[in-house]
């Protein structure tokens, strides 16, 4: 047995006194700490599963969508939607189906389904190109201000000489000459120098009066 001086032994005894004391709480905070990692740990396996079993759902969407089958690929959005709305599959699911939608002529149903992703997106970029797309539609349905409105709602750097494009499209429509052509200038200097839309902009531009 270990000899310990007066003053050893009084802080051992405090030390037992204070475990005495607080014991209970030390294991529950431990508990408490193990059963949180364990939970942790747990989610994080449930939420793998989930992630799995939604880009199960979305490649099924996918081969639907090449196969020409938009109901089938209707029942594969419902299910993202119902059972995977939150994951990044459920989004790029619902922008895939809506270019089939359009393509298809169904450009309600794109609709709807353009909107949610305004509505419901986590993430800009997929808002924004919901937005471009919608904006189409309304252009085509010479709904101008609203066309215009989706437009300068989009703040993703990397879709700006679309959306100036696009812009310059909406207000030709509107016969704002003027004003097209300004946009049409602005996409010019925002494209990339090797994007091919850059010859079509300078086509629009020409039949403009040239810059």
């Amino acid at each position: 047995m270990a000899v310990y001086d007066l003053q050893e032994q009084e802080q051992i005894d405090a030390l037992k006194a204070w475990w005495q004391d607080n014991k209970k709480f030390v294991v529950s905070i431990v508990t408490i700490t193990l059963v949180g990692l364990a939970g942790y740990k747990g989610w994080k396996y449930w939420k793998n599963e989930q992630s799995a079993k939604a880009a199960v759902e979305f490649e099924s969407l996918q081969q639907s969508v090449q196969q020409k089958n938009l109901a089938k690929a209707q029942q594969h959005k419902n299910a993202l939607l119902t059972n995977y709305s939150e994951s990044a599959y459920a989004g790029r699911g619902v922008l895939i189906i809506s270019s089939a939608e359009i393509e298809a002529g169904k450009l309600n149903d794109a609709t709807t389904d353009l909107q949610w992703l305004i509505q419901n997106s986590k993430e800009l970029p997929i808002q924004d190109v919901a937005r471009l797309r919608l904006a189409s539609l309304k252009l085509d349905q010479k709904k101008f201000d609203e066309a215009l409105s989706n437009l300068n709602a989009i703040t993703t750097d990397g879709l700006k000489g679309l959306v100036s494009f696009q812009k310059g499209d909406v207000l030709l429509a509107k016969n704002d000459k003027a004003g097209a052509k300004t946009s049409f200038r602005l996409a010019l200097e925002q494209l990339d120098q090797a994007d091919p839309l850059r010859s079509v902009v300078e086509m629009k531009i020409d039949s403009l009066g040239g810059l």
